[in-house]
């Protein structure tokens, strides 16, 4: 298995099916270039998980209805703070044509 963190490729050489499967993780400031360079404009990168994605006691957060709002509040306030960005396990970009 290579794993890149410098080139962000992933590759699961021996096909060993209990692992990631082959792959291309972006660097979160290459992601508005890259579509940029495909044309498109009004460029956002989006945190899809915030720091949720690093907490250990997520599933009970998420089974109280209070928490769950505080927890989804946070992430949506967060959403969008380039300082943030890295804390979430993924990331969504998008743009318009």
């Amino acid at each position: 298995m290579t794993h890149g963190s410098a080139t962000g490729r992933h590759v699961n050489d021996d096909g060993h099916e209990q692992r990631f499967t082959t792959a291309y993780f972006h660097q979160q400031d290459d992601l508005g270039d890259e579509l940029a360079e495909a044309g498109l404009h009004d460029i956002e990168v989006i945190a899809v998980e915030g720091v949720s994605s690093i907490l250990a006691d997520l599933d009970e957060l998420l089974d109280s209805p209070k928490s769950r709002h505080i927890l989804l509040r946070w992430i949506e306030l967060t959403e969008r703070e380039p300082s943030m960005l890295g804390a979430s396990a993924r990331l969504l970009t998008i743009g318009s044509s």
